[in-house]
């Protein structure tokens, strides 16, 4: 039954559209043929008036020249121009009216006086006006020689009392009256067209659809009237490009003249179509939903199969989505983690480095050996530290104008080292390299990281090459903003990496080595110290063939800094009897920098929170120095209090100092200088030596 259903659902809406459509064709030329039938008789009447008024004034202007000779009529021209004037000025229809003489010559005009001296005996209309008088003849289309308008002529033989021709009377009609009347009646359709014939085919006036070429014509042999007959109805063709139209004709009385009307067979098929699209479409819905009824069954199983197997790859996206947003979790948690032990950790290399630069400032004795021992064992501390709290992006940086160049002539053994006497290391440079803005110590950190990767990829040897270069980056290249960059390149050709090893390359903690071989923290610390100073790192691998990494830092203007033993006499010619009140929450740390500063010759009052250190400044107390530690209990941190202190006292000069960078911006933006912990007697000596008033604020961070 179904398969029944689904032949009948679809037979008959088919039948029915064949049949439909034939019909609904066939209405729509019989309709299109009514059409040109009416304009046609309309044509022709109209016409048919024109004509018989203009064979009115043709008697009527005859009867006025009587037998008149030429030479009586152009002695009284002026008074025949007069005549002619009043009787065709007032008639839109008309363009002229012209008395010819025997020979041809033009004697009088209704449009001008005197006349030109113009002569028509060549022409056709003439010629054929003295052959067939008294009979009136139409002439082709033509331009007047008098008024310059588009015409055609009606010409009448004028002849004396013995029946000699004696000369014509020609009117010239404005085929632009024709043409309006008709455009009247197609009314802004542009598949109709209605014109105007001579009964030799020519055409005298015509509304030329916008499918017609220009000058097209129906010639005269394919003319369906030129047989003679009054009335009829005809496919036509029009020249030069063969459209074909559905037309009528008739004949105007007893003139020579045809009327037709035509309608466009392509217009007449583009409506039928484009309605016959639409009823198909109509009953077309019906068979479909059939179809659809009897498929449903068939399909059924597999739309469930389908389904089960997408509802499955929905429970692995989710679980997939899941994962990876709880790693997301770990890893945020892990940095946030890995700062807050940095910051502590920081916090007692403090304690440990500042305690040992007063002891070796107080040139103790016997114990040099063991103190450099502490002493290196705190710059490797500080070293891991550096990298947790770099990847962590909450390690402020120490950041100066440098010259690359300089920076990897000065680390280059370093590199070497790293990379092992396996690998051939290259470092290339360039004299014209842009000034850059880092930090020297994390520079070479990162480049020294990347070596080690490199001599890990290549454990049977290789080539290890370091190059930079000026570069200009365009808008959202690299997803980096537009400007200008150092890029420094690091290429070896070892064993590369994955997509998915690059992919995650750059996360924290994440290692292609072993467990026990690497930490995960060399490649994020790179990025972190690029991002850092506004630039960024790239990385580019091929399984097989190496990997290159791209740093790059963007163009800083050079600023001439001081010397360090410049800086040093200077805190001593200004630190006597300067007066520093320390904020340190950390006892500790407190108790090193107090014994730091008064090696310098300051005078150092500490307060434990930033609470109370801002209650000394409302009682009247004056320091040459404020200097805070940022994270602290309370409610206020270090750098609510100096912005508290620099709103309240614009003179009192101020200084942050931590190891931990959450807030280094807003501390930047008030023009703060800060201290990175741990930092030794020469950062603070630079510090003490800007203790005399400067212009403006400067944020730097030594």
């Amino acid at each position: 039954m179904l398969r029944i259903l689904l032949c009948v659902s679809i037979a008959l809406p088919t039948l029915f559209a064949v049949a439909y459509g034939y019909l609904d064709y066939q209405r729509r030329v019989d309709e299109a043929n009514d059409i040109v039938d009416r304009l046609t008789l309309v044509v022709s009447e109209q016409a048919a008036k024109v004509f018989d008024l203009n064979e009115q004034i043709g008697t009527r202007v005859r009867e006025l020249l009587g037998t008149s000779d030429d030479l009586a009529i152009a002695a009284n021209e002026r008074a025949v121009h007069a005549r002619l004037a009043a009787i065709g000025g007032s008639l839109p229809q008309i363009a002229s009216i012209s008395v010819f003489g025997a020979d041809g010559k033009v004697l009088a005009n209704s449009l001008t006086w005197p006349v030109p001296p113009l002569s028509v005996a060549e022409r056709e209309d003439f010629r054929a006006a003295k052959a067939r008088s008294p009979n009136t003849y139409f002439s082709n289309a033509m331009r007047s020689k008098i008024g310059g308008v588009d015409v055609f002529n009606t010409a009448f033989a004028r002849q004396d009392a013995d029946g000699r021709f004696i000369g014509v009377v020609s009117i010239a009609l404005r085929r632009q009256y024709f043409a309006d009347f008709y455009r009247q009646l197609a009314d802004g359709r542009p598949y109709i067209g209605v014109g105007m014939y001579r009964s030799d085919g020519r055409p005298l006036v015509g509304l030329q659809p916008p499918d017609m070429p220009e000058r097209a014509t129906l010639g005269h042999a394919s003319a369906p009237f030129v047989n003679g007959s009054m009335v009829g109805r005809a496919v036509m063709r029009f020249a030069p490009k063969d459209i074909e139209r559905v037309a009528s004709f008739r004949k105007v009385a007893d003139y020579p003249i045809y009327v037709s009307s035509s309608y466009s067979t392509r217009a007449i098929f583009t409506q039928w179509w484009t309605h016959y699209l639409v009823i198909v479409a109509a009953i077309s819905l019906p068979c479909l939903a059939v179809c659809a009824l009897v498929a449903f069954s068939i399909r059924q199983l597999a739309a469930e199969q389908i389904t089960w197997e997408r509802w499955h790859g929905e429970v692995a996206m989710r679980i997939s989505a899941e994962a990876s947003s709880h790693r997301l979790r770990r890893v945020s948690a892990l940095t946030n983690l890995i700062g807050d032990i940095a910051h502590n950790v920081n916090n007692l290399l403090m304690v440990v480095a500042s305690n040992m630069q007063v002891a070796r400032h107080k040139q103790f004795a016997g114990l040099e050996p063991e103190v450099t021992q502490v002493e290196s064992a705190i710059a490797t501390a500080e070293g891991l530290m550096r990298r947790l709290l770099s990847v962590a992006r909450k390690r402020p940086l120490r950041l100066a104008v440098h010259d690359v160049q300089q920076l990897l002539s000065e680390a280059e053994q370093s590199i070497k080292q790293a990379t092992g006497g396996k690998v051939e290391t290259v470092v290339e440079g360039s004299d014209d390299l842009w000034p850059v803005f880092v930090d020297k110590q994390e520079f070479a950190s990162v480049i020294i990281a990347i070596a080690q990767n490199a001599k890990e990829a290549m454990p049977s040897g290789g080539r290890f090459l370091v190059r930079c270069q000026n570069v200009r980056l365009r808008g959202n290249e690299d997803s980096v903003k537009a400007g200008d960059y150092v890029m420094v390149s690091c290429a070896d050709n070892g064993m590369g990496m994955s997509s998915q090893s690059i992919a995650r390359a750059f996360e924290p903690l994440f290692t292609t080595k072993s467990s026990a071989a690497g930490t995960g923290l060399g490649l994020a610390h790179v990025l972190a110290m690029c991002e850092q100073v506004g630039g960024t790192a790239r990385i580019d691998s091929i399984e097989g063939k190496g990997t290159n990494v791209r740093l790059y830092l963007p163009r800083h203007a050079v600023v001439a800094p001081d010397t360090e033993e410049q800086r040093r006499e200077e805190a001593q010619r200004t630190s006597a009897q300067r007066s520093v009140l320390l904020v340190e929450d950390n006892e500790g740390v407190a108790a090193g920098v107090t014994a730091l500063l008064e090696m310098l010759g300051c005078e150092v009052y500490h307060q434990l929170s930033a609470d109370e250190a801002l209650t000394l400044f409302e009682h009247g107390r004056a320091f040459d120095l404020l200097l805070s530690d940022v994270q602290m209990p309370g409610k206020l941190n270090g750098i609510d209090l100096v912005e508290l202190v620099m709103k309240a006292w614009p003179t009192q000069r101020v200084a942050l100092m931590t190891g931990y960078a959450n807030e280094l911006d807003r501390a930047r933006r008030l023009g703060i200088t800060v201290l990175s912990k741990p930092f030794n007697i020469d950062e603070l000596t630079a510090l003490v030596a800007t203790l005399e008033p400067r212009a403006g604020h400067e944020s730097t961070v030594l």
